[in-house]
C-alpha cells in the first residue's frame, strides 16, 4: 500500500523490519520475500546501486530455495536496475537468464515480455538484427496468446526498427498493422500513435499529403477522446504543411 502512495521511506521501513522478523524465526522463504520487496522499493526511488545489491542477495536466497517463478521475476528486476544504470549489457544479461527460466518453466506470458524487453534494448544498443529476432519471435507470442494490445505495440516497435533500417516499405506495413489492430480494439490512444508514427514515415517519403490526412485524422480521435497526444500531432501537422509546395 505504501508502495502504491509513493510513500516509499514507510515502504522501506515496513519491509526491513519484515526482513529482520522472518530472519530472526528462521523464516528463509519470508525474508526472501522481504529482501525481494526492498528491492523493489530502491527501484521505484530509482536508487539503483542499492537495489543491484539487494536483489543480488534476494537471487541467491530464491536460487537455494528452488523458487524458479521469483528466481525469473529477479533477473527481471535486476535487468531494469541495469537499464537504470544505463548498463545495457548488464541488463541484456539478466534477461537473457530470466528468458531461459520462462522457457523452461513454460511461462509462454513472461517468455514474450522479456522477448519484448529484449528487442527493445538491442535497439537502444544499435544490434538492429538481434532486435529484430526478438521482436519477431515476442510478436509471435502475442498472436498465439492472442494479446493484441501487446502485440500492436510489437509491430510499432517493428516499424520504427524498420524505419532505422531505411526500409520504408516495411515501416508502412508494420504500421497499418498495428493501426489496424488498435482499430478494432477500439484503442483510440495507440490508434492516433499509429496514426502519427505512420504518417512521419509517409512525410519522410514525400508523401506530405497523405502524412497531414493522417495526422488530421489523429487530431480528431485527440479531440474527441480527450487524448495527451493533442500537442504533439498538431505541431506535427504543422510541420507537414509547412512542408507542402504552394
Amino acid at each position: 500500500a505504501f508502495q502504491a502512495l509513493g510513500d516509499w521511506r514507510t515502504a522501506l521501513t515496513y519491509f526491513e523490519q519484515a526482513r529482520e522478523r522472518h530472519r530472526d524465526s528462521g523464516d528463509r522463504d519470508g525474508e526472501a520475500t522481504a529482501l525481494a520487496n526492498i528491492g523493489t522499493v530502491h527501484l521505484g526511488r530509482r536508487s539503483w546501486p542499492e537495489a543491484i545489491s539487494i536483489l543480488r542477495q534476494a537471487l541467491k536466497a530464491v536460487e537455494s530455495l528452488g523458487d524458479r517463478d521469483a528466481e525469473a521475476t529477479l533477473l527481471n528486476n535486476l535487468a531494469v536496475a541495469f537499464q537504470g544504470l544505463g548498463d545495457l549489457i548488464g541488463a541484456v544479461e539478466h534477461l537473457s537468464k530470466a528468458l531461459k527460466l520462462h522457457q523452461e518453466i513454460g511461462n509462454r506470458s513472461m517468455e514474450g515480455t522479456i522477448l519484448n524487453n529484449l528487442g527493445s534494448l538491442s535497439y537502444r544498443a544499435r544490434d538492429l538484427t538481434r532486435a529484430r529476432e526478438y521482436l519477431e519471435a515476442a510478436l509471435t507470442i502475442r498472436l498465439e496468446t492472442n494479446d493484441t494490445a501487446d502485440a500492436a505495440t510489437i509491430l510499432s516497435n517493428l516499424g520504427t526498427l524498420s524505419s532505422t533500417e531505411g526500409n520504408t516499405a516495411g515501416a508502412i506495413t508494420y504500421h497499418e498493422r498495428a493501426l489496424q489492430l488498435r482499430q478494432e480494439t477500439e484503442d483510440h490512444e495507440g490508434e492516433a500513435q499509429s496514426l502519427y508514427k505512420l504518417a512521419l514515415v509517409l512525410a519522410s517519403d514525400g508523401e506530405r499529403k497523405e502524412a497531414a490526412h493522417l495526422l488530421s485524422r489523429a487530431i480528431d480521435l485527440d479531440t474527441a477522446y480527450d487524448l495527451p497526444s493533442q500537442e504533439r500531432d498538431r505541431n506535427a501537422l504543422a510541420a507537414v504543411l509547412a512542408s507542402i509546395d504552394p
